[in-house]
């Protein structure tokens, strides 16, 4: 029998960088596997892999959604194929036009449109390692070469990102998270107005910031400031962190009507549905709910990393709804480790398990984080049972203590 990569038989013909590199992005898991694996309930099971928001959407968007459900047309007509009340409410949000806006079936689906649109065999995009998984993925997928830049003392390193776009011609753009993805950490203001000051007009940078709800003021730069500053700058934003819509798949960009103009000519008929479309503006209306939900997390946030801290497990800064633990390991130490973060090291037993094992452990506890060998593990910040959870859990690897089902640690 073949494996799912294999062409099903002799005559099916593939582009020709298909098979040359490729990686599938992995999404988290479910609870309901992790729950069967580990002889768990899957309310047992804490899920802290995918940066989701446990505190879920605002009250008026689950209106909307019923009074939308209730209603046949809006079920068996196509939606608005150029979601132009969403882009309205996001317009005006931003303080800009409609035509500075795209949307698309959440940020995946934006990245995917810009790759079609810039990228092709012989051209190349510039990248930091690690950030976002699907920069590399799309990348190579529509033929180009992934020029990935090490990280340095756990940040994006702009000086080393510049001249890998000046020394190549062939760049046509670069992909850069603010904050990183999965370390959750950002890039000095200045630093980055110097950047996109260097960068040339050929090369259009790609700023996401899908955190950037729970970044501190002052503490990044906005993305939709320097897209209205700079024609060669798309910002991108989501609905599935801070806003609750994961489920539903709601992002944009926000960028000069000429550069959205570009991407339109690569979006898929009717991309967003007709509920999605609806539960955003309507997400957009209650921005209480998001100030709330960005105030719990804090919170939740600087607990878990104090508490860990004092565990012994080094932290990353972060300015999002996760933390990232550096593991003992020499990749960790060389591209991680700074003043802020003694990444290499690990308290008690923690030291002598591999990142592939605390994964397997931690779900044992019912704890599912995501884990990024061979640098550490990237945590979710859930609730503050949650948290509860992953600190037991951290407890009992420094230990060396058992986790038996219901993730309490055996003394």
């Amino acid at each position: 029998m073949t494996s799912p990569s294999e062409p099903p038989f002799e005559g099916v013909r593939v582009r020709a960088n298909a098979r040359s590199g490729l990686v599938r992005y992995v999404p988290g898991e479910s609870p309901a596997d992790v729950a069967r694996e580990a002889g768990l309930t899957p309310a047992d099971v804490a899920k802290l892999s995918s940066n989701e928001n446990p505190y879920g959407p605002s009250p008026r968007v689950l209106a909307a959604l019923r009074e939308a459900v209730g209603d046949p047309e809006v079920l068996l007509r196509y939606p608005d194929g150029a979601s132009r009340s969403l882009r309205a409410a996001l317009a005006r949000r931003h303080g800009v036009a409609p035509s500075w806006i795209f949307v698309g079936a959440g940020l995946e689906d934006v990245l995917q449109a810009i790759a079609a649109r810039f990228l092709e065999p012989g051209a190349a995009a510039v990248m930091s390692r690690p950030s976002f998984a699907m920069y590399p993925i799309l990348t190579r997928l529509f033929g180009a070469t992934a020029v990935e830049v090490p990280v340095q003392e756990g940040r994006h390193d702009l000086a080393a990102l510049a001249e890998g776009v000046l020394r190549n011609e062939d760049v046509r753009l670069v992909w850069l998270d603010v904050p990183d993805n999965p370390l959750g950490t950002t890039v000095d203001p200045a630093a980055l107005e110097a950047f996109v000051a260097e960068l040339p007009d050929r090369v259009l940078l790609v700023y996401d910031e899908a955190y950037a709800e729970y970044v501190a003021p002052g503490a990044a730069p906005s993305g939709v400031e320097l897209a209205r500053r700079r024609p060669n700058v798309l910002a991108l934003r989501t609905f599935s962190k801070a806003y609750g819509l994961a489920g539903l798949r709601v992002g944009y960009a926000v960028g000069h009507p000429e550069l959205v103009e570009l991407l339109e000519e690569a979006r898929r008929p009717f991309n967003l549905s007709a509920l999605a479309q609806r539960a955003a503006e309507a997400a957009l209306e209650d921005e209480a709910h998001v100030l709330e939900v960005v105030r719990r997390t804090r919170a939740a946030r600087k607990r878990l990393a104090r508490e860990l801290r004092e565990l012994g497990y080094p932290v990353l800064p972060s300015e999002t709804n996760f933390v990232f633990v550096p593991w003992a390991t020499e990749e960790a130490r060389r591209l991680l480790a700074s003043s802020e973060c003694p990444a290499g090291s690990l308290p008690g037993k923690a030291r002598e398990i591999a990142i592939g094992e605390a994964h397997v452990r931690l779900k044992r506890a019912g704890v599912v984080v995501r884990p990024f060998p061979p640098l550490g593990l990237r945590i979710s910040v859930g609730t503050e049972a949650d948290v509860d959870r992953v600190l037991s859990a951290f407890r009992a690897l420094r230990d060396g203590e058992g986790t038996p089902q219901g993730g309490a640690p055996t003394n």
